[in-house]
């Protein structure tokens, strides 16, 4: 079904060797994927080189500093010579079995959606909260505040979808950025995710922007992959921290107008940020 159609894919690379990512790579090209792009997102020293071979190509571009996931991404997808299909995966994603060949068939069977996305698993198999709904400024001062001290409380259960039943597939309202794939037509017309995310939130943002399209994303757990998350993250703490919180600052600018409930959110999020700061010190 592939051969019909180019798909291309891209992967940020934060700390992690090169030489790391080679299972990742092959399990692509395994899997329909014909050329793919590694961002290395932390090398001092910026070059583009490519590998070629059984008719794939796979290309290194570094960037010389970290310039965030979003733009990272857009730049790889500038690398790839041509797509009607993107993958964006994290380095720390594993394919153990076909999943990608799947997501194709509902994209391919199914023109109005513009993003699919699988299960997501942890290492130990449970489900990772990789679909949820969009958080507005009520859900996000209280699922903010909550989440951090009782994380089965009513709205953060309400913001990840967990009343439903999330072995089916449903029409998602946001998928993580972890492990998507989108079509190209898609990503060319809302401008790939926008580069001022530096970290967390592009892909929130980026499913508004592509519904607001009139398109739908689908979340599709008749496949899974699994995530090995908190690589880079759990190495800068605080850095993840703070860009996860300026990022949540401006996807509330984005969306809210009313001044007066811009300040409300400015408040909570910094007491949150501070909350964070001391809760991870006090865990520690």
């Amino acid at each position: 079904m592939t051969a019909a159609f180019l798909v291309g894919a891209v992967v940020v690379v934060y700390g992690q060797e090169l030489s790391e990512l080679e299972p990742l790579v092959e399990a692509l090209l395994r899997d329909g994927v014909h050329e793919v792009v590694l961002v290395d997102n932390g090398s001092p020293v910026a070059f583009v080189h490519g590998r070629q071979g059984d008719g794939f190509t796979y290309t290194v571009v570094s960037t010389g500093k970290n310039i965030g996931f979003g733009r990272a991404v857009n730049l790889g997808a500038s690398y790839l010579s041509s797509f009607d299909y993107l993958v964006v995966s994290n380095p720390d994603i594993s394919l153990t079995s076909p999943v990608i060949s799947e997501l194709l068939t509902v994209l391919e069977g199914s023109p109005n959606v513009a993003i699919v996305a699988p299960k997501i698993l942890t290492e130990s198999g449970d489900r990772y909260p990789s679909v949820r709904r969009f958080p507005s400024t009520f859900v996000s001062l209280i699922h903010g505040f909550l989440g951090l001290f009782w994380k089965g409380n009513p709205v953060s259960r309400w913001y990840r979808l967990d009343g439903l039943d999330l072995d089916r597939p449903i029409s998602a309202p946001w998928v993580s950025g972890a492990f998507f794939v989108i079509r190209g037509s898609s990503f060319r017309l809302v401008g790939g995710f926008d580069p001022k995310y530096f970290l967390y939130c592009e892909d929130v943002d980026l499913c508004d922007r592509v519904e607001r399209l009139k398109f739908d994303v689908v979340y599709y757990p008749k496949v899974a992959v699994m995530h090995s998350q908190g690589g880079s993250s759990a190495h800068r703490p605080v850095f993840s921290l703070y860009h996860h919180h300026r990022s949540m600052w401006l996807y509330a600018k984005s969306k809210n107008s009313f001044r007066p409930l811009l300040i409300l959110e400015a408040l909570g999020i910094s007491v949150r940020f501070l909350t964070s700061l001391i809760v991870r010190k006090v865990s520690s």
